[in-house]
């Protein structure tokens, strides 16, 4: 009982841990592109979302063929030192382009992060993919709220980003301390040195070491493609509203800047996302409910690009609440999904099958930055 609750703190601890960095960065992509606020900048938060998510989705793709080549301790290591450089490039830079840098390097950590970490869980309790979720969903909300908090306390970037420094430090800790053994080790053995799942029937005995043939990763990739199709759809259309439109959703004299409406308009959206990807305990969505949140979706993205353009909104709290809806379908389909692959998939396929099913996440997130560049600088042109 005691190492299931480990287990479970464990991998809480590896959501959040991978997800607060990526969060605190996107919360500070207005900073990062303009000294000063709250005037019109000439590109898009669309740009840090780029430089964060296309080394990411490479770092997916290529991990998806050679998953089982790169062990454990050489993954963490990786995830931990590019975490820590990134916080430091973004915030002890002043020259945007080598920010950038540290974006990049960020990227490739949360995508190597969130892929070893959800294949982990294939070996431990089901539970640990809700708690994943929910550590994800928390880093957003801490991740956006202390951005925001922070900021209009004066702080720095750079003091704010040193700060966080501390969270790869949990991150290392909570790997080797806290993290035990699978429940059914003596059938199945996760070898720190070399990453790959060892089924034995004996600790002691000789193993066999699963590697999945490409004819069994190619019916994997098939069986996830529909998954893969509702996560593109539902991050490709609220990434476009939040690097796309939410930074031209402006009310004026009011008691917020335009770049603290910014801020709090993502810590809204991060406070649903937390509940929702928290919720995988007690309330389940099929599939067909999740490709109807999908959908509307889809009608948040036209509604805000309507707003954009026309200024019917009269009031701020009403952006609010629909951008805290915002983030509770994000959240659902997102922990839900990776449910219904854990539950789907037989033993054999399910580590492979959960680390590639984010991989519409990803796609979607890079269509949305691509899309929210050019919506951007229409926007400018209009106004």
């Amino acid at each position: 009982m005691l190492a299931k609750h480990r287990d479970s703190i464990a991998f809480w601890i590896f959501g959040f841990c991978n997800h607060f960095q990526a969060l605190l960065i996107l919360s500070a992509a207005e900073d990062i592109l303009t000294p000063s606020t709250d005037h019109i900048h000439i590109k898009s938060t669309g740009i840090i979302l780029l430089s964060h998510i296309i080394p990411g989705l490479t770092t997916k793709m290529l991990a998806s063929i050679y998953f089982d080549r790169i062990g454990f301790i050489a993954r963490f290591t990786i995830i931990i030192s590019t975490n820590v450089i990134s916080l430091f490039f973004v915030g002890i830079f002043t020259n945007k382009y080598l920010c950038v840098v540290g974006v990049i390097l960020g990227g490739i950590g949360i995508s190597l992060g969130e892929i070893s970490i959800l294949a982990l869980t294939s070996s431990y309790s089901k539970s640990t993919i809700g708690l994943f979720s929910s550590g994800t969903g928390m880093s957003g909300l801490v991740g956006s709220f202390s951005y925001a908090v922070l900021r209009e306390m004066r702080f720095s970037r750079l003091q704010v980003m040193m700060a966080a420094e501390l969270i790869p430090a949990f991150y290392l800790i909570t790997y080797v301390w806290v993290l035990g053994r699978p429940e059914n080790v003596s059938k199945e053995h996760i070898s720190l040195s070399s990453g790959k799942l060892i089924k034995n029937e004996s600790l002691h005995k000789s193993s066999e070491t699963i590697i999945l043939t490409r004819e069994e990763k190619i019916v994997v990739l098939r069986n996830v493609f529909k998954f893969n199709v509702i996560l593109f759809i539902v991050f490709s259309s609220e990434f476009y509203i939040n690097l796309g439109l939410m930074q031209s959703i402006k009310f004026q004299s009011i008691f917020l800047s335009n770049a603290s409406q910014y801020r709090f308009y993502l810590l809204f959206y991060n406070v649903g996302v937390f509940i929702a990807r928290s919720s995988i305990g007690f309330l389940q969505i099929p599939f067909k409910g999740v490709a109807i949140a999908a959908c509307i979706q889809c009608m948040n993205a036209i509604f805000f690009t309507i707003e954009v353009f026309k200024q019917f909104i009269p009031t701020i709290w009403i952006t609010f609440i629909i951008i805290f809806i915002e983030g509770i379908i994000g959240g659902a389909c997102f922990v839900n999904i990776l449910h219904i692959v854990s539950k789907e998939s037989s033993d054999e396929l399910r580590e492979y099958s959960i680390a590639v099913c984010t991989l519409g996440e990803d796609t979607g997130i890079t269509f949305a930055g691509f899309v929210s560049i050019f919506a951007h600088e229409m926007i400018i042109r209009k106004h």
